[in-house]
């Protein structure tokens, strides 16, 4: 009995080491490779706001001189990537190990609900489920809000079992409040967990407003520090920088959301991460309910509570994407697991060196792709090598993202080249226009018309399109000009966009970078 008991404990350390190897494996991404920074705006905000931040002490991004606050509240920035930049204060994607971090913490979480209703079989199926099918490792790629602030979530979730198991001491509420709070400032959406436990802490008999308190005050606070935030940024506590930077739609509710875009966003449920996710959700939640267990049943319906108006909420938004449903997916993956190890037999789940065959197997066998493109990081290294100090670079890139690598003392200046480039697109609206005319189109009009004619300006005051003079006086002057159409596939594109006057030198099909030698 003895052996087997160290050989048991033995496979559980074989198995979190497996596990935690496939975990890093899954999710590691290099700062290089982050620095592409290719959601944008959002990517771009976040990391060079953070970037900014310890460097400058400031946050906000720099267009053309002026310095703007980010559409984006600070909270990310600030409180979780912040940290990566003051120990790699030179590499612009030091923020994805930050995200690696709450990712990693994300599993273990989830491993520890598995194993709580599943045993060692639900929580590594958990884990591997996630790592293989879900939609978690390929965000965990960006550095975006979407996995940290669902490994928060988690992290709440967890503390709700032990606390309806009656195991939590009063002064954990307090940790609990962190997580709601924390899930809650980076993605809005998460307050649907704060009900949960006001339920929670109401049933609890001893220190009940103790509890409520700690639930509470948090989230609050950080509602509170977000009004602060916005007066000071914007001028008035409720406009956020969405509403500052994309009135269209955000100061429009009709078109943020409407059950016109259910159509486009039940399509999502047909992609493979999402109909597995809930259809695990689905089919562990009802698992669980038949093993008549009161801290099973208490959990599933705490996460169907959190769950379900979080998805109806992004089934009616205007922008569609399976990363919107990230709890969800992941919490299925986990219920499912969960569910399966709590019916298994207990001779079956003795045999616990088959969860850790199969760690090791997607340790060492399995690799996801990504599609990882470093086009945009690796044109910043092109521009370092290839054009001279005081080069004048006309980019479908942004600008603020192509100077952030720009080394001290640089005169290279950066151009967007038409209004269709990230940040150029976009009109400052510091005062909500009532009734815009003309009236947006839909929820991507941008640069409505009617926007202009309330007071809405350029958040970029010029386009290369729109000031070929200015190329043409670079030229004059002895400056060299490129044009950078790394994110085109077609040359041609960029010649209808910046029209039929520019003449290149040695332009091929495969070249990103082209220099300008005349405008006509």
């Amino acid at each position: 009995m003895l052996r087997s008991h160290r050989s048991s404990a033995w496979i559980r350390v074989a198995l979190f080491v497996a596990l935690a190897v496939a975990s890093v494996r899954g999710l590691y991404r290099s700062a290089y490779e982050a620095s592409a920074l290719r959601v944008t705006p959002d990517e771009v905000e976040y990391a060079l706001g953070a970037e900014r931040f310890v460097r400058l002490g400031t946050f906000d991004l720099d267009f053309d001189g002026t310095r703007l606050p980010p559409s984006s509240s600070p909270w990310f920035s600030i409180g979780v990537l912040a940290p990566a930049y003051v120990v790699a204060p030179h590499q612009i994607g030091a923020g994805i190990y930050s995200v690696l971090a709450l990712s990693l913490f994300g599993l273990l979480v989830l491993y520890s609900l598995g194993a709580r209703f599943g045993g060692a079989w639900g929580g590594s199926f958990a884990v591997l489920g996630v790592l293989v099918f879900g939609a978690y490792p390929s965000m965990a790629q960006y550095i975006m809000t979407d996995v940290p602030s669902a490994a928060f979530a988690l992290g709440a979730l967890w503390f709700f079992v032990r606390a309806s198991e009656g195991n939590a001491r009063s002064f954990e509420w307090w940790f609990a409040g962190a997580a709601i709070a924390a899930a809650f400032a980076l993605r809005s959406v998460y307050l649907a967990l704060l009900p949960q436990f006001l339920w929670l802490a109401w049933s609890t008999s001893i220190g009940r407003m103790r509890a409520i308190l700690a639930a509470t005050l948090p989230t609050l606070a950080v509602v509170v520090a977000t009004w602060i935030y916005q007066a000071r940024a914007f001028g008035d506590w409720s406009r956020s920088g969405y509403q500052f930077w994309r009135s269209v739609p955000y100061d429009y509710p009709s078109l943020v959301w409407s059950t016109d875009y259910f159509a486009a966003n039940f399509a999502i449920f047909a992609e493979s991460t999402t109909a597995l996710g809930f259809g695990g959700f689905v089919v562990g939640a009802t698992l669980l309910l038949l093993k008549r267990d009161r801290g099973a049943r208490r959990f599933v319906l705490a996460c169907a509570l959190v769950v379900a108006p979080i998805t109806f909420f992004f089934l009616g938004y205007y922008y569609p994407d399976t990363r919107m449903h990230m709890l969800g997916q992941t919490l299925g993956f986990g219920l499912a697991a969960a569910g399966v190890g709590a019916w298994l037999p207990p001779r079956v789940r003795e045999f616990d060196w088959v969860p850790l065959v199969l760690a090791v197997a997607v340790a060492c066998f399995v690799e996801r792709d990504y599609s990882r493109s470093n086009a945009r990081r690796e044109v910043v290294d092109e521009i370092a090598a290839r054009t001279p100090n005081d080069a004048l670079i006309l980019s479908l890139n942004e600008a603020v993202y192509l100077e952030a690598f720009e080394p001290e003392g640089s005169a290279r200046t950066f151009l967007a080249l038409c209004r269709d480039v990230e940040f150029a697109s976009k009109l400052l609206t510091p005062v909500r226009v009532p009734a815009p005319e003309p009236p947006p189109r839909d929820a991507y009009d941008y640069r409505c018309a009617g926007l202009r004619r309330g007071g809405a300006r350029d958040a970029v005051r010029f386009t290369a399109s729109e000031r070929p003079d200015l190329i043409q006086s670079a030229l004059r002057s002895g400056r060299r000009v490129f044009l950078d159409r790394s994110p085109l596939t077609d040359v041609a594109i960029a010649d209808q966009l910046l029209g039929r006057h520019l003449r290149y030198r040695g332009r091929r099909p495969q070249d990103s970078l082209i220099e300008v030698v005349a405008v006509e």
